[in-house]
Formats: structure tokens, sequence, C-alpha cells
């Protein structure tokens, strides 16, 4: 028996590798017992998948014809964007003003340089991000 594989993997192959059912069958019986379930499994999924795989490139759609349809229905889309009707303004409250809690200076005194620092600018980045986000609401909301 020299020549037939040594591992699960090979076994796989070389059983589905078998041109007909009856060669395949053969092949399997050759399988050492324990993986003959195993290798059994895989060659009927390895068919049933080929087999499904023939079934939907007989239905499929080229892909070709799929991009044109996907391009076509963008242009009909980019010609027809301009009429559309655009969307009313919507009245949006500004939300109520942030109001970060104070901290007294003796109770920073115990941070080193480099945390009051990093806190400073923790505080100066809260503060420039409230400020983009009323902005980007002025700019697009009616203001109540």
């Amino acid at each position: 028996m020299t020549g037939l594989p040594a591992t699960q993997g090979g076994w796989n192959a070389y059983v589905a590798m078998g041109s007909t059912p009856a060669e395949r069958a053969r092949r399997l019986a050759e399988a050492p017992e324990a993986l003959r379930a195993a290798v059994a499994d895989n060659t009927r999924t390895f068919f049933a998948v080929r087999k499904n795989r023939m079934k939907n490139q007989r239905g499929f759609i080229d892909l070709g014809v799929t991009i044109v349809i996907a391009l076509a229905a963008l242009g009909l889309l980019s010609l027809f964007r301009g009429t559309l009707p655009t969307p009313a303004p919507v009245e949006l409250p500004l939300p109520p003003p942030l109001i970060l809690p104070t901290i007294a200076e003796p109770e920073l005194a115990c941070l080193s340089d480099e945390a009051y620092l990093r806190l400073a600018e923790r505080d100066t980045a809260c503060r420039e991000r409230v400020k983009t986000l009323e902005g980007i609401i002025r700019a697009t909301h009616i203001m109540p």
C-alpha cells in the first residue's frame, strides 16, 4: 500500500479525485477505518457544493450585466436628484449649556504638572467640541 495518503486531508483529496462514484467508493474502502466516516462526509460535502455551484452558474446573471444595470440606476438617480423635493428644515433647540463641575485650587495641588496639563487639555477639548456641535446645529436647523 505504498503511495497512499497519510493524512485525512490526503485521503479527502484521493477519494474525491475518483472519476466515477464506483471509483470513489473503491478508494474510500482503502482509507483507514478511523478516517473512513470523516472522508466519506467530506466527499459528500465536496460533491454537493460542486453540484450547487454548477446549478447556480447556470442561473447566474453575468457580472457585466449587473454592473451595467447598477450604473444605469445610478445615472437615473443623478438625473432625478435635482427634481426631488428637499426636506424642510427642522426646528431644533440647542441643548442646555454644558456646566462642568469646578475644582478648587487646593484640590488640584496634589496633581503633578503633567496631570494638571492633561486635565486642562481635556477641559479645552470638551468646550471646543461643544462649540463645534452647536455650530453644526445652528447651520443645519432652524432655531426656535
